[in-house]
């Protein structure tokens, strides 16, 4: 098979391997697909990448490799010239090829009895587009007050990222955007390490779109023509510390 965007393939994998370390892959006609819960059970993510001339024997089959290993892989190689896989029983080729340079590179199959395929819950949200900047710098200023989690909210017009309570170095603070249309108030507490880690899908688009309602799960969803991730991400449900 041959990977139509590298760029995009390397993103996708650079994202995968920081969530999970082995993962179960379907080809199928035109794409290669996944989908999994993480070990501590607090992501669930599912991927779908665009790919071409995959031959009639290899469509259908599964296969598990390292997260890791293939991302190292990966990192050699730049985002312009031609990249195909080829599938055996027991190994995965990666040829690249730039002009005259050519690479080859080959990384064993890991046993698929450990590896389950574990498809996200169903969640129909109203889903809002917004600017990854706006995410990650949002991110990034509630960790300098070293907090874990931060506070989404929906109010009518506006999402806002805020810290979940005032902090003697910080008394408050939010980042707001303004929405497109009215929507229904919703509020919500995230773990800012499991947000993060859907920073590193950066390379495939400039926009991330999610979706929650009050003390339920996250949804994200990052797309381009070439690959599609989709991720849910569990609440941080705190008991009040008045009960």
């Amino acid at each position: 098979m041959i990977v139509t965007n590298i760029k995009t393939f390397k993103s996708v994998f650079r994202g995968l391997s920081k969530i999970c370390d082995e993962v179960k892959f379907r080809l199928d006609s035109d794409e290669l697909y996944c989908s999994f819960l993480n070990r501590s059970h607090t992501i669930f993510c599912r991927a779908f990448i665009k790919c071409v001339n995959i031959c009639d024997d290899e469509k259908n089959t599964t296969f598990v490799i390292d997260l890791y290993e293939f991302e190292k892989v990966l990192k050699n190689i730049k985002n312009s010239g031609e990249l195909s896989i080829k599938l055996s029983d027991s190994y995965i080729d990666i040829l690249y090829k730039n002009n005259n340079p050519k690479k080859n590179y080959r990384l064993g199959l890991l046993n698929s009895d450990g590896a389950e395929s574990r498809e996200p819950p169903t969640l129909n949200y109203d889903m809002l587009n917004i600017p990854l900047e706006f995410i990650k710098e949002s991110l990034n200023d509630i960790k300098l007050v070293s907090t874990e989690s931060c506070v989404f909210t929906i109010d009518e017009k506006w999402f806002l990222i805020s810290i979940k309570e005032p902090t003697m170095m910080l008394m408050d603070y939010n980042n707001s955007i303004e929405l497109d249309n009215l929507h229904e108030n919703q509020k919500a507490t995230y773990t800012i390490n499991l947000l993060e880690l859907f920073l590193e899908f950066k390379d495939i688009s400039s926009e991330l779109m999610i979706g929650f309602k009050t003390d339920y799960p996250l949804k994200l969803v990052i797309s381009n023509n070439d690959a599609l991730i989709e991720g849910v991400v569990a609440p941080r449900l705190e008991e009040d510390e008045d009960e």
